[in-house]
């Protein structure tokens, strides 16, 4: 509430809007989940050419076959007369790559997909082949599966999904097949020993090479004719609506259509403008793009937005160049998609998917909150007061806001004369009555005090920021809008280059009225009823009532400010310049290198690190605190030097560290790796573990000293070890804390550690070491890497093997 106790309402989430983008074809309104803002969508290209429907001349373009395109440059195509995968770009000429011969399969390669770990995978005579582009294996044939491959997607994460085909356009054809496969043969390095004497697993490949079928595309009416992973790794299938009836949709709007797979398909998502398009790919911010063939032969590229659980995609308007196409599919591989030109593969490199940069957005957009979430005052005397909008408005665009209140939950038709118009910038057309309110720029993110608004760009006088307009109908004598339910509908105004945004829409009730509260009665207002409703210019009273709204708008917020200063004090609202100030408060001070968040963070947890100063648990909160939580994920961990002994290394003389990184490299292996706390000397276990040596150990009263001195070297002490490599910075901040918050009594070291864990090296898990992510293969570097750790020599997964001598 504010300071009047009025409430507000919002619209500003995506199930907030229910945006009309099909009201025209020039009319696009979505919401950006990414800006988290309502605004005009591109607008899709005018689809005024003819596309394609004949089979005669789409079919052989469905059975082209894709080629690959590699992140080194390097390309990848089936020669159909040579017989062989051929491949480009590492030399001069061509070089052959592949042949079915190598494998025992005789038939045509259908389709080519680069995937994760350097893996080809190939759609041979309805089988499935992979080929390791190092070397690491020879190539391998799938196991069958029930699958007649024919078009193979590769998954970014690993294995590829499978298509049977090719399709079939007869109505009694069987229904295609998705399938997946997984696994890869052993590495072919030196043989692995075997005989009766020695242990071996069951099976030597824990990860064999495999297929399975995952769902049959049993779609009435439906098609597929191609497949795609997105930037997510998530499957898109293709389909062409050959039977509307079936398919369930009108004639008009047999719109060709995807489907996304992750452990079952997703609803079908209609692609409008195109029924046949012959390729699909993804373009690198996630957007879908498809290839149509028009009747001259031509092929045309159309993008499409895909809006989370839409039935529908968005066209862009964003127009892609095809130069020297030579009218066959996407390449797979690298992104963006690439396309082949004339004369062919093997003499012209592809040419990477490229969109002219001037946008083109829709002008006009329609939005509304939804026909079952109206606001809701729960009372039918309330007066809808104040509107505040968070909006963008780049010149030569604008908003206008049309408000409708009724007593029943049921909105007003679109036509009719009790929706009362508000406009926000600069709006083309007239408006509909002279008298219309104009919004008002205001010099705050937000009217709630202390917020630092929903826009995702800073505030700009009359461009960017926190718009205000108070409710009123423009056409009646008393302009007070009054009702228990406020419908909203929302018009966005483009010049086809710059769209505004709406970040949120509040709406406050019921009406404090400054001539009611504050001055005699003889300034209210004395029509009612049908006579208020009466179009006309508007009463005195009515008019003084609006007047000192303007005063009303500019108190209020300030009045909250001031009722609300309490939020100052809290540590997630105070500006930052006024962290240090109220630091000072609770006795804290900040190093220059800790960050806005981290001060933030310790402010909050002041009372904790006040309770726990000078303790352990202290010192561990504070570097949580300012690492960003580090200590909780286990990469700085705070140990007593009593519990990093190893029984081992306790036997008197004997000195097995040879290394200056004490965890990690160079230490002796040993039976003494158990998980947890394995061993305790303090006063009440010293003799128990003594007792292990039996009666020689102490014999002589020079070994009991050293006993002592060990004890005494590893009491009073902790050790701070940073897991993983920080900056300079952080770790010289993790030093200083270190100082400053552990107990007066006790000594602190900080260690770094090369790695988080090693099998095989005493490591107490949740003490001194943690399981990190496994370290990604890296290339050898000259001067830097460790031989036999992490980095590894190997030729690039090119396609053509020439490359660096591959």
């Amino acid at each position: 509430m504010d300071a009047n106790r009025l409430r507000f309402y919002m619209l500003a989430d995506a199930p907030d809007w229910l945006t009309e983008s099909s009201v025209s074809a020039s009319e696009v309104c979505l919401y950006d989940a990414k800006r988290r803002t309502l605004r005009l969508g591109s607008l899709g290209e005018t689809r005024t050419f003819d596309e394609a429907l004949d089979l005669a001349m789409l079919e052989p373009r469905l059975a082209r076959v894709p080629s690959a395109v590699d992140a080194f440059g390097t390309w990848a195509w089936w020669d159909e007369v040579a017989g062989q995968v051929r491949t480009a770009g590492g030399g001069a000429g061509t070089t052959p790559r592949f042949e079915p011969a190598q494998v025992g399969l005789s038939g045509a390669v259908t389709d080519l997909s680069p995937g994760a770990g350097g893996v080809l995978y190939l759609a041979v005579d309805q089988r499935v082949v992979a080929l390791h582009l190092r070397k690491v294996w020879s190539a391998v044939v799938f196991p069958a599966g029930g699958i007649a491959a024919h078009r193979i997607a590769a998954d970014p994460r690993g294995g590829a999904y499978v298509l049977s085909g090719p399709p079939s356009f007869a109505p009694a054809a069987p229904p295609a097949v998705l399938g997946r496969v997984d696994g890869q043969p052993l590495p072919e390095v030196l043989s692995s020993p075997s005989g009766a004497g020695l242990f071996r697993p069951m099976e030597e490949n824990p990860d064999p090479p495999r297929t399975r079928v995952l769902e049959t595309l049993a779609w009435p009416g439906e098609v597929p004719v191609a497949l795609a992973c997105d930037t997510e790794g998530r499957l898109a299938v293709l389909s062409w609506v050959m039977d509307p009836a079936l398919a369930g949709v009108p004639a008009d709007a047999a719109h060709a259509r995807l489907r996304f797979f992750t452990s079952r398909f997703s609803a079908p998502v209609a692609l409008p403008g195109v029924l046949r398009p012959f390729s699909l790919a993804f373009l690198p911010d996630g957007r879908a793009v498809v290839l149509s063939l028009l009747e001259d032969g031509k092929v045309e590229a159309v993008a499409y937005a895909l809006p989370a659980d839409a039935s529908e995609a968005i066209p862009q308007g964003d127009y892609f160049p095809l130069p020297g196409h030579d009218g066959g599919p996407f390449l797979q591989g690298a992104r963006p998609p690439h396309h082949a030109v004339s004369p062919g593969l093997a003499d012209q490199a592809p040419v990477p998917l490229q969109a002219l940069s001037l946008p083109r957005c829709a002008e006009r957009g329609r939005a509304s909150n939804p026909p079952n979430r109206p606001f809701d005052s729960g009372d039918g005397r309330t007066v809808w007061h104040r509107l505040y909008v968070e909006a963008l408005l780049p010149p030569r665009t604008g908003v206008r806001v049309w408000l409708a209140a009724t007593d029943e939950p049921l909105a007003p038709p679109g036509d009719s004369p009790h929706w009362h118009e508000h406009r926000l910038g600069l709006i083309p057309e007239a408006p509909v009555h002279p008298d219309v309110p104009h919004g008002s720029w205001v010099p705050l993110p937000s009217e709630v005090p202390f917020q630092p608004g929903m826009l995702p760009a800073p505030p700009a006088p009359g461009e960017s920021g926190l718009f205000t307009v108070l409710i009123q109908r423009a056409h009646s004598q008393v302009r007070a809008l009054s009702g228990r339910y406020l419908w909203v509908r929302v018009e966005l105004f483009g010049d086809g280059r710059r769209t505004p945004e709406v970040g949120a829409l509040r709406a406050y009730a019921s009406r404090f009225s400054y001539v009611d509260n504050y001055l005699p009665s003889l300034y209210r207002e004395e029509r009612f009823g049908d006579d208020a409703d009466a179009p006309g210019r508007a009463t005195p009273a009515d008019f003084l009532e609006r007047f000192l709204g303007i005063v009303e708008g500019v108190l209020t917020p300030i009045e909250d400010r001031i009722a609300h200063a309490h939020v100052l004090t809290d540590p997630g609202h105070v500006p930052g310049d006024s962290l240090e100030w109220l630091a000072s408060w609770v006795g804290l001070s900040f190093d220059p290198v800790v960050g806005e968040s981290q001060r933030r963070a310790m402010l909050r947890a002041a009372p904790a690190l006040a309770r726990r100063r000078g303790c352990v648990e202290g010192l561990r909160l504070a570097l949580d605190l300012v690492t960003d939580g580090a200590v909780n994920r286990g990469a700085v961990v705070v140990v007593e030097d009593f519990r990093l002994r190893r029984t081992l290394a306790t036997i008197l003389g004997a000195d097995l560290a040879d290394e200056e990184d004490p965890l990690l490299q160079g230490l002796s292996r040993g039976g003494n790796a158990y998980v947890g706390d394995t061993l305790f000397l303090g006063d009440e276990t010293r003799a128990e573990f003594l007792a292990v040596f039996g009666d020689e150990t102490l014999r002589t009263r020079a070994e009991a000293e050293a006993v002592e001195q060990f004890l005494e070297r590893l009491a009073h002490r902790l050790t701070v070890l940073v897991h993983q490599g920080t900056d300079t910075r952080t770790l010289g901040l993790i030093r200083k804390v270190a100082e400053q918050e552990a107990p007066a009594h006790v000594q602190v070291s900080v260690i770094t550690a090369s790695r988080p864990l090693l099998v095989g090296v005493a490591s107490l898990v949740g003490v001194d070491t943690y399981v990190g992510p496994a370290p990604a293969a890296t290339s050898v570097r000259v001067g830097h890497s460790v031989l036999g750790l992490a980095d590894v020599i190997e030729r690039p997964a090119s396609l053509d093997p020439r490359l660096e001598g591959g």
